[in-house]
């Protein structure tokens, strides 16, 4: 029995001596996640992959995984074998994920946490603490990491049934613009002649080898275009939800846009967070790339602008785009804009629609 004991106390010194051996530089952390953005309180996945590059397992890691305010974390989050508590938080806490776990020698183990984020914006993911122990429990050494994860969470939606309406109104009326002027580039067939088209339409080749006169039929090919112009310019006193739901409109109306197949193009004078601070406008175009990269964009909007709206339509009524119409996005409008605006629809012949937030906010 003494002999036993004897043995099981080196055995048990040889493991404390080779736990100690172990350097947390050999723990290393990734944090990703399972969608690149989000709506507001839409679950996702956070994925934090902990891979030990040492021999000497990890018989011993505790990870503290710290999360945005208003974070929301799935229960379903505690399965997988691995001991997760989530912590709230509090008022000088963040909250957090804590997970204790084994890592084999030069083993790796992917962890899973289905979260939530309540608000619109940009939040950073990856303030990590990670902490080791030795064999024995006496010792226990941490090592903090911030791998800054970006995360974008877009405007939700505007479900209203005027806004519905006008857009789908709006948004027909340029798409039966496309069936009424005609390009004379492209030439979709011949017809025979009625007297009542101009001269300089008639195709004397095909005259010739018909016998009567032929005259061009051309294709409608001119596609409409819209220019999506968002303010972020609030009158002092007026509620920031004004703001976000001016960020909502714009969303639902690009989306109403690229289900229509229009193409769009969209400048706004408010500054993006993470993107040098300014974002200007986004050429026209569409398909999902060029809509991620509006709603991305509107995620990250913040509540400064780069100019006024007074600039941004008067350069717009200067012809700073070819858009054949325009949808104007603020949380209110003065007389001194309201006639910016009829200088883009007289000067330019542009249709406008204009969306604010004074029956949403």
């Amino acid at each position: 029995m003494i002999a036993f004991l004897i043995v099981l106390l080196i055995v048990a010194a040889a493991a404390e001596l080779f736990s100690l051996r172990r350097k947390l530089s050999s723990i290393r952390l990734d944090i990703g996640t399972s969608v690149p953005y989000s709506e507001p309180d839409e679950e996702f996945e956070l994925i934090t992959a902990v891979e030990n590059l040492s021999r000497i397992p990890a018989a011993y890691i505790r990870i503290r995984e710290n999360l945005p305010d208003g974070v929301k974390f799935s229960p379903e989050s505690a399965s997988g074998g691995f001991r997760r508590r989530f912590s709230p938080g509090a008022p000088s806490l963040p909250p957090c994920i804590t997970t204790s776990l084994f890592v084999p020698s030069r083993g790796k183990t992917t962890l899973r946490a289905v979260i939530s984020l309540p608000r619109r914006g940009r939040y950073y993911l990856g303030e990590t603490t990670v902490f080791t122990g030795d064999f024995l429990g006496f010792k226990e050494t941490e090592k903090k990491l911030r791998l800054n994860r970006e995360f974008i969470v877009i405007p939700s939606r505007v479900e209203d049934a005027a806004v519905t309406n006008a857009l789908g109104g709006f948004i027909g009326d340029i798409s039966v613009k496309r069936f009424i002027i005609e390009d004379p580039m492209l030439t979709a067939g011949f017809r025979e002649y009625t007297g009542r088209e101009p001269m300089k339409n008639i195709a004397w080749r095909q005259s010739a080898r018909s016998g009567v006169l032929m005259v061009k039929n051309f294709d409608y090919t001119a596609e409409p275009s819209v220019r999506v112009v968002l303010s972020s310019e609030c009158p002092a006193g007026e509620a920031s939800a004004a703001v976000e739901y001016c960020f909502s409109l714009a969303r639902t109306v690009c989306e109403a846009l690229e289900k229509q197949g229009i193409q769009y193009s969209f400048v706004t004078n408010s500054t993006m967070a993470g993107v040098s601070g300014v974002f200007s406008s986004v050429a026209p175009g569409g398909g999902p790339i060029h809509l991620e990269t509006i709603l991305t964009g509107l995620g990250r909007a913040t509540y400064a602008q780069t100019e006024s709206l007074f600039n941004l339509l008067g350069r717009e009524a200067l012809g700073a785009s070819l858009s054949s119409a325009y949808i104007v996005i603020a949380p209110s409008l003065s007389a001194e804009h309201l006639a910016l605006v009829r200088r883009i629809e007289s000067g330019r012949g542009a249709k406008c629609l204009i969306l604010t937030a004074k029956e949403g906010a």
